[in-house]
């Protein structure tokens, strides 16, 4: 190899250095704005979200605070006539997430939207999935009661919404495990 292409490959190395290191501060940034560490739902949960949410072929599902996509791509490869949007403000896990998207079979693939999920429109959802802190839970829950079409579906986990009676509480508790108990199932 010359030291021209040797020079090249370092030059490139860097600048994925520096991508994925700006990614890292975003991310951080991200995650202390909002306050809301990454929380991912565990194995044990997901088959009880899917039961609960009992799909039709028209169901939009939004998962907001959708990290990588995974609640979604499993309830799309379950259902995969539901259309799956998630958003995401945490720049890393939103980029591996649309990398995955990008790789997966097309009949499987989601929408991820990067941004603020307190300012994307929520009227198309029929269901709803949240698994965020109890602060932005209930900040959200506001947004739902302005903007869901009535029955539309809505679950989180771990976190209720204040001020609302849930119609159903699912206990997903495993010994082992301290994330992921409970499922707040409530009906807009």
């Amino acid at each position: 190899m010359s030291i021209f292409m040797a020079h090249v490959v370092i030059f490139v190395l860097q600048i994925v250095q520096l991508v994925i290191c700006i990614f890292i501060v975003l991310d951080f940034y991200g995650s202390m704005k909002l306050r809301v560490p990454y929380l991912s739902v565990r194995k044990h949960v997901l088959l009880h979200l899917y039961r609960e949410f009992n799909f039709s072929s028209e169901s939009v599902v939004y998962d907001l605070g959708a990290g990588h996509g995974r609640v979604l791509s499993y309830l799309k490869k379950l259902s995969p006539t539901i259309t799956a949007v998630g958003v995401e403000f945490a720049p890393l896990p939103w980029f591996i997430g649309t990398m995955r998207q990008f790789f997966s079979q097309k009949e499987q693939r989601i929408t991820l939207l990067y941004g603020d999920a307190q300012k994307v429109l929520l009227t198309p959802a029929t269901h709803v999935f949240m698994y965020l802190s109890q602060k932005l839970t209930n900040k959200l829950a506001e947004k739902c009661v302005k903007e869901l079409k009535p029955g539309t579906v809505v679950i989180t986990c771990d976190f209720f919404i204040e001020n609302k009676e849930p119609i159903k509480v699912v206990d997903c508790s495993v010994p082992t495990e301290r994330l992921g108990r409970k499922l707040y199932v409530y009906q807009y």
